[in-house]
Order: structure tokens, then C-alpha cells, then sequence
């Protein structure tokens, strides 16, 4: 689960 988050917060980041 852990680094489910970690790819979303990635994805996220790029976004931003």
C-alpha cells in the first residue's frame, strides 16, 4: 500500500 501512495503522490507532484 505504501507504495500505491508513494506512485500517487508522484503523480500528483507532476501535475502540480
Amino acid at each position: 500500500m505504501a507504495f500505491v501512495s508513494i506512485e500517487i503522490t508522484s503523480l500528483v507532484n507532476i501535475d502540480v
